[in-house]
């Protein structure tokens, strides 16, 4: 009678998988905003900061768990800048302004996970290759005359970077993770790039700096979700 009862309630119980476990693979995406950084820049200096405001950021990432603390992957950005208003405003007054600043970047990740079976909170870093496309357009009021100052340009420019994250993984489902993440991302070798206009004669009309605030830096808040993609020897019995 007790052996039956016992072996009765070995297979009612509930088995289910560990979550962030040693061999598993994660695949999620989060969505977010960007903030735009001075850092980098002296406060003699144009910033990022100055000439774009806050926009949105995307990520999508894969990572393996070696095991239950040390977790390595790639993962796929993608950042977009508005201008800010105010910085432009004496363009807007003359003319017809709009700016966008956009990075799109790949790369490589390791993060550390501690906490319990639910809670993870983790630290990682990345090392990305950036795309940077940023635009400007102005179109003058005073289009034909020696008043006008009307350009248009796009700059591409392909800089290395580096990230630094931290943030939870919360287990709210048998194989979904709710991620939350706070990330520095910073492009420390984007100079100054200049590109010059001419007339239709091909004589130089002016030397521009297409992006005077230097690097690109900026700061993220994420929120997505990440699903189990691989079974676990892990299991723990409820």
């Amino acid at each position: 009678m007790i052996v039956s009862l016992v072996a009765s309630a070995k297979g009612n119980s509930r088995v289910r998988t560990s979550p962030l476990s040693g061999g598993q693979i994660y695949a999620g995406a989060r969505l977010g905003v960007g903030v735009p950084l001075s850092l980098g820049r002296s406060s003699d200096d144009i910033s990022f900061k100055d000439v774009s405001s806050v926009g949105f950021a995307a990520k999508g990432d894969v990572f393996w768990l070696v095991n239950s603390v040390v977790g390595v992957g790639g993962e796929l950005g993608f950042n977009s800048f508005p201008y800010k208003e105010q910085f432009w405003a004496s363009l807007n007054r003359r003319g017809s302004f709009n700016a966008s600043y956009r990075d799109m970047s790949a790369g490589l990740t390791g993060r550390l996970f501690f906490g319990t079976y639910d809670v993870k909170p983790f630290f990682g870093i990345a090392a990305n290759a950036h795309y940077l496309r940023n635009s400007l357009d102005f179109k003058s009021s005073y289009v034909g005359t020696s008043q006008d100052e009307s350009v248009s340009y796009t700059s591409n420019q392909i800089k290395p970077g580096f990230a630094l994250e931290a943030g939870i993984f919360y287990h709210i489902g048998s194989v979904t993770q709710l991620s939350v993440g706070m990330r520095l991302n910073v492009l420390p070798f984007l100079d100054e790039d200049k590109m010059t206009t001419v007339d239709p004669y091909s004589y130089v009309e002016q030397t521009i700096v297409v992006n005077p605030h230097g690097n690109q830096n900026n700061f993220e808040v994420v929120v997505g979700l990440h699903f189990l993609t691989t079974s676990s020897k892990n299991r723990v019995k409820h």
